[in-house]
């Protein structure tokens, strides 16, 4: 997991724009950084170092790379060059089936153990000449998470994996900027735009095209016994976890007491490994008590971290600043997975297990039973992808910044291509029987049958924040901490912009939505505008030569 940022001119700028990117998305990396200019790469362990190098120096293309070290060792560095050096990349995330992919690479020397190098040869092989061609031949072939860029040296084209796990944000003006992270980019413009899910930002010098890159498969539905579906799912669930823990003994999962953390720490608990659980919340939450039973009965080492007003009121300008979300519901979701990934990343873990997807892949929210109900199986199936294809908007960005503020990866077994593949041909009956029947129902069964507790296969779903007391904690922190005169409607929808729908959750009180937007105004946090780039909503800027032309084709 790193951070990848870049800066594309229609003449030489300074590469200080870069190294600017760079120092805002430094905590993706902190072990390592480069900087492709113009054909010339460096590298160092120290931004300073690497600012130091480059000093007064100015380019077209400039790419930079902030690396968090998990796989590849120190000579894995960024950017990767292909064979003959003409093409570099940048890469975030991680490419799980890349030593079968490298097993492809016949006649290439590749230099490290690492999933990039395999990426940038890899676009060399399908390379003729068309940069944007060779990235969208390559992208089916690709089981991971990932955002990259590579250049030619004449174009730069970036690309984000179909479910939307790795962010890229980039800015409608010439220069061209992009970034992990939009709060890197909003001293640029006050408008960031977000690249979809499985598309390409494919930039040329006075062109700017963003083009459909790589889409979920959507099967049939085709298994409809449960003896059947149980044994996809646990093929496709062991394979998940399998391909996420290559490498690893000692790991940490973030654990709530549901069934979905239980069934993916018994899981890796079964692999044989040094498996810690990370928890948070009021010492009488439903999640502290649940978690601390679970650790006795599974012999599971627990970490539980005390949820305190204080605790929340210190960290909140952090977490808001992190998320670069200021809603109640947003922030209310942060918190736990925040103060969690901080913990285990004091205890040294780098990468840490999410297990997030479930209730969108199984039907576990309460919702789904009125669909069922209402509108029949078929429309939930295809209420199921909607939630599926939104995911990245809301909450697989959030918790994306939530732990890439600790320098922690974040992996979600659940979100595997084959697994949705398995999940999504089953007969939505197999998920939810009927509207009175708990959801997640082969889910469950799959639970139990590998040894999680009955207790909590079977157990009523609960919210992290509300299973934590989250909001309980808020309230607090409202009535300690905001003045009388609480901000009216209109002035915080003015300074939150879509955010504030977060504001109408009916669990959220008008204290606690008046406190976040207290807190972000007196620590003058920016909350970037974002919104997808998508047919007919892009324009450049400053530079009317360029054009922005948004494709839904090759």
């Amino acid at each position: 997991m790193c951070s990848i940022v870049g800066c594309v001119a229609s003449e030489s700028s300074s590469v200080e724009e870069t190294l600017f990117l760079l120092r805002h998305t430094r905590h993706r990396g902190p072990d390592a950084v480069g900087l492709y200019a113009d054909g010339e790469v460096i590298q160092d362990v120290r931004l300073e170092g690497l600012a130091a190098r480059v000093q007064g120096q100015k380019a077209r293309i400039s790419l930079g790379h902030c690396r968090l070290e998990i796989v590849g060792g120190p000579a894995a560095r960024q950017p990767m060059a292909s064979c003959d050096g003409r093409l570099r990349l940048i890469h975030n995330g991680e490419i799980y089936n890349y030593q079968e992919l490298r097993a492809l690479l016949k006649g290439h020397r590749l230099q490290t153990r690492s999933d990039s190098e395999v990426l940038v040869h890899l676009i060399e092989t399908y390379y003729r000449g068309d940069l944007a061609e060779a990235v969208q031949a390559v992208l089916p072939l690709l089981d991971g998470m990932y955002a990259f860029a590579v250049t030619d040296g004449q174009a730069v084209v970036v690309a984000r994996d179909p479910f939307g796990k790795k962010p890229v944000y980039f800015t409608p003006t010439w220069p061209v900027r992009f970034a992990s992270e939009a709060k890197a980019l909003v001293a640029h413009t006050s408008s960031v735009l977000r690249l979809p899910p499985g598309h390409l930002l494919v930039i040329q010098e006075n062109e700017v095209q963003v083009r459909q890159g790589v889409t979920l498969e959507r099967p049939p539905i085709n298994i409809q016994e449960e003896s059947e579906a149980l044994e996809a799912y646990a093929d496709a669930f062991d394979q998940a976890i399998a391909k996420r823990t290559i490498g690893q003994r000692r790991v940490a999962v973030l654990l709530s007491g549901g069934v979905d953390s239980t069934l993916l720490a018994k899981a890796l608990v079964d692999r044989g490994l040094e498996v810690t659980g990370y928890c948070v919340g009021q010492p009488e939450a439903s999640d502290v008590q649940l978690v601390k039973r679970l650790a006795r009965t599974l012999g599971l080492s627990v970490h539980v971290t005390e949820l305190t007003p204080e605790l929340v009121a210190a960290e909140l300008p952090e977490i808001i600043r992190a998320i670069e979300m200021n809603g109640p519901v947003q922030v209310g979701a942060a918190i736990p997975m925040y103060l969690a990934t901080k913990t285990a990343a004091r205890d040294g873990h780098r990468v840490l297990y999410s297990g997030q997807a479930a209730d969108e892949l199984f039907a576990g929210y309460d919702w789904y039973r009125e669909v069922l109900q209402r509108e029949g199986p078929l429309a939930l199936h295809a209420r199921l992808w909607e939630d599926i294809d939104a995911l990245y908007v809301d909450t697989l960005e959030r918790e994306d910044r939530t732990s890439m503020a600790h320098s922690v990866e974040l992996r979600a077994p659940f979100l595997d291509r084959d697994l949705l593949r398995v999940a999504m041909r089953m007969d939505p009956r197999l998920k939810l029987p009927d509207a009175r029947a708990e959801g997640k129902w082969i889910h469950r069964r799959l639970a139990a049958r590998r040894g999680v507790p009955e207790w909590i296969a079977f157990g009523a779903k609960v919210r992290a924040q509300d299973g934590a007391s989250v909001g309980d904690v808020l309230e607090e922190v409202a009535r300690q901490n905001l003045r009388s005169a609480l901000p009216g409607k209109r002035e915080m929808l003015c300074d939150y912009g879509s955010n504030y729908r977060y504001g109408v959750d009916p669990d959220s009180s008008p204290a606690i939505a008046s406190l976040l937007y207290q807190v972000t105004r007196t620590h003058r946090i920016a909350i970037p505008r974002v919104q997808d780039a998508r047919p007919g909503s892009v324009s450049l800027t400053r530079d009317r030569k360029a054009r922005v032309v948004a494709l839904t084709g090759n």
